[in-house]
């Protein structure tokens, strides 16, 4: 399917860009709500796992948490629980799919205060306490701009991928949201854009091998193969 597809490809990205530095941690956020940063978020996290890579699916969404019912997992279970309480332990929050080598922490409960809890020392525990049981940890975090949870959570990553949604998002709110993660230096990889259509990509298509691909030597063209397309926006 295409989700999948794409899940295959950002996968391959953050392998060419774990060559470079450390990416065991990967929030994933958009500027505004409805941009299809989850669906990213999840078709990455399978991909990865299906490769092979042991992953775990963390819900930082706690106001409008989806992966419950994305993946048919009890609820009632979550990382809200584990935040309010000292003495959970993280294993209590994790549920495994029907994917081999995938695990999710799922919202549970939605509670009140979902800045405040994200913003506690209990996430970093959490992070510390499964960071040796998996190879990759995805965080589905709300949108940027509507809320300052993603803020919170985005300095305590390895990485952060900002999600767009084709002819959706536009260049005023992407740059807000790439302003907002920047002033916290917050490790932003680049930018995915979501939900483009045939004619979009057969026309990106056209330019990159009629006009471009056959022009370059050949050098060049390799150089290009192996270059990740992951890129910062530019403000």
């Amino acid at each position: 399917s295409g989700p999948a597809e794409m899940g295959r490809t950002l996968r391959t990205n953050l392998l060419f860009l774990s060559a470079e530095r450390k990416l065991k941690t990967l929030l994933v956020t958009s500027p505004l709500p409805q941009e299809g940063k989850t669906t990213v978020t999840v078709q990455t996290s399978i991909a990865l796992a299906m490769a092979g890579g042991r992953t775990l699916l963390v819900e930082a969404d706690l106001r409008r948490p989806r992966l419950a019912e994305t993946f048919s997992i009890e609820n009632d279970v979550g990382m809200s629980l584990y935040l309010a309480d000292n003495k959970r332990k993280a294993t209590e929050a994790i549920s495994k799919t029907e994917v081999e080598q995938l695990d999710v922490a799922v919202c549970g409960p939605i509670p009140p205060n979902p800045a405040e809890l994200l913003g506690t020392p209990r996430f970093d525990e959490f992070l510390q306490e499964v960071a040796s049981d998996y190879d990759t940890i995805l965080i589905d975090s709300p949108p940027v701009n509507a809320v300052a949870d993603a803020l919170i959570i985005s300095s305590r990553v390895d990485g952060v991928l900002l999600v767009a949604k084709s002819a959706k998002t536009t260049t005023e709110v992407l740059r807000q949201a790439q302003k907002s993660l920047q002033s916290i230096d917050a490790p932003l990889l680049g930018l995915v854009l979501n939900d483009m259509n045939d004619a979009q990509l057969g026309y990106y298509r056209h330019r990159y091998y009629r006009k471009n691909y056959y022009s370059l030597t050949e050098e060049e063209r390799q150089a290009r193969a192996n270059k990740p397309s992951l890129e910062v926006v530019k403000s």
